[in-house]
């Protein structure tokens, strides 16, 4: 993928969609891990000290929360959204290393 995003760019097309896709791929194993730990934080908890259902409430609010953040990053990348381009203060070098 790599060198199709490479050869798009080359051929003068936007391959942002592309590189998008390509770290979210990335990004998936520690997506996985952090809803494992996740998982793992809200099952072992003993029943029977109750506050059941305010656990199962802060689980599905949390994995609603991972989801809207990620799409929301995602919507942000593809729309080319950035703050530093709004901003004259920002010096010369942080312009380059944020800069898309």
């Amino acid at each position: 993928m790599p060198r199709f995003i490479a050869n798009a760019e080359g051929a003068g097309f936007s391959a942002l969609r592309h590189r998008l896709y390509w770290y979210s791929l990335l990004a998936l194993p520690l997506l996985f891990s952090a809803m494992v730990f996740m998982a793992a934080s809200f099952s072992l908890r003993l029943a029977r000290l109750g506050g059941v259902p305010q656990l199962v409430l802060a689980a599905v609010l949390s994995g609603f929360g991972v989801y809207f953040l990620g799409e929301m990053t995602r919507a942000l990348g593809q729309s080319r959204y950035s703050t530093h381009r709004r901003s004259p203060r920002l010096p010369r070098q942080r312009r380059r290393l944020f800069s898309a």
